[in-house]
C-alpha cells in the first residue's frame, strides 16, 4: 500500500503507523491516526496505561507520564504528517531538530492523548509543525517542532 493511498483513507491503524515510522517498542508513541489532511493536519491518539515502563521510576509515589515522551509522541505525529504530505515520496523527517514546548497539566495513567499536528513549513530536508495535545478536550501540552531528514545540507 502506497503512502498516498494510506493518506487518502484518512486514518491509520497501529500496524500502519508501525509500518511507516522507524520507531519500535518502547518508543513507538502513536497508537492510531484518526484524521489525515495531507499538507495540512493530522490527529493521532496515544493511550496512557499504568503498564508503561516509565512508571517504574517516574514517579513511584505518583505516576506521571514524562514530558520527554509526550514530546516524542508530538514529534512522531509531525513525522507522520510530513511523510503522508510529501508528493515526491522523499525521505521522512525523523530527527528532532528543535522544540519549543509547554507542558500545562500532568498526564497520568488512564489519559488518552489527542495529538493534533499542523503543518507550518515543509521542505525537502525538513519540516516544522505546530502540535497541540489534549485530554478530553483540555489542553495538556503544545509545541512547535522542527525536524530533519538527516541528509547533509
Amino acid at each position: 500500500m502506497s503512502i498516498q493511498s494510506v493518506a487518502l483513507q484518512g486514518t491509520l491503524s497501529f500496524e500502519q503507523v508501525r509500518g511507516l515510522l522507524a520507531h519500535r517498542f518502547p518508543f513507538l508513541m502513536i497508537d492510531r491516526v484518526t484524521e489525515i489532511e495531507p499538507g495540512k493536519r493530522l490527529l493521532a491518539l496515544k493511550h496512557i496505561t499504568g503498564n508503561e515502563l516509565c512508571f517504574l521510576g517516574h514517579f513511584p509515589d505518583r505516576a506521571i507520564f514524562p514530558g520527554v515522551l509526550v514530546l516524542e509522541a508530538m514529534a512522531q505525529a509531525v513525522s507522520l504528517l510530513d511523510l503522508v504530505s510529501k508528493e515526491d515520496g522523499g525521505p521522512p523527517s525523523k530527527y528532532l531538530g528543535s522544540a519549543n514546548a509547554k507542558f500545562l497539566v500532568p498526564i497520568v495513567p488512564g489519559d488518552s492523548l489527542e495529538i493534533e499536528a499542523v503543518l507550518v513549513k515543509q521542505a525537502s530536508r525538513g519540516v516544522i509543525g505546530n502540535v497541540h495535545v489534549s485530554v478530553v478536550g483540555k489542553a495538556v501540552a503544545r509545541a512547535e517542532i522542527a525536524m530533519g531528514t538527516g541528509e547533509s545540507i
